[in-house]
């Protein structure tokens, strides 16, 4: 079976966000999304098919804990919670999970401080001409290559026979 990746917005604009694919899209393709809101759908896609060198994904999207969100400040607000306070965020992804819970409770309660984090990996990359590409981190550690029509992860653990 011959499997075959996404490396350009226009293919990534044909796809049926609502609906499994087995395409690897390329990490390089967020970097456009996450700067134009009309792409922004496409977001969450791009983070499920990509895994750093530690193997995690990036599982994240608009209001997912938006429930959870409420209870909690229903929960601060009923037992008359009204100090100030800090709130250490762990594991954000690329961060719209916090800054919608920064948004509500901030309406509520007076947060001295916000504090956000995740593992964060700098990526790099060298593009050779319009087909192949290289994506790497400071240490020089290759995360992904494309190649024509095919994008290969080296964290995403699957057989080569797809490709």
């Amino acid at each position: 079976m011959i499997k075959f990746g996404i490396t350009d917005i226009n293919a990534l604009k044909k796809i049926n966000i609502n609906k499994a694919s087995r395409k690897r899209i390329s990490i390089l393709l967020y970097k456009i999304v996450n700067k134009r809101k009309n792409l922004s759908k496409f977001k969450d896609i791009i983070l499920l098919n990509f895994s750093d060198s530690n193997g995690v994904y990036k599982r994240t999207y608009d209001n997912r804990f938006k429930e959870f969100n409420e209870k909690l400040i229903s929960l601060l607000k009923k037992n008359k919670f009204n100090d100030h306070f800090s709130i250490h965020d762990a594991a954000i992804s690329d961060g719209r999970t916090s800054l919608n819970f920064y948004n509500l409770i901030q309406k509520s309660f007076i947060v001295n401080n916000y504090h956000c984090s995740d593992l964060y990996e700098e990526l790099f990359y060298i593009k050779f001409n319009k087909f192949n590409t290289v994506v790497f981190n400071h240490s020089n550690k290759i995360y992904e290559v494309t190649f024509f029509c095919f994008v290969f992860n080296f964290f995403k653990k699957e057989s080569l026979l797809y490709y």
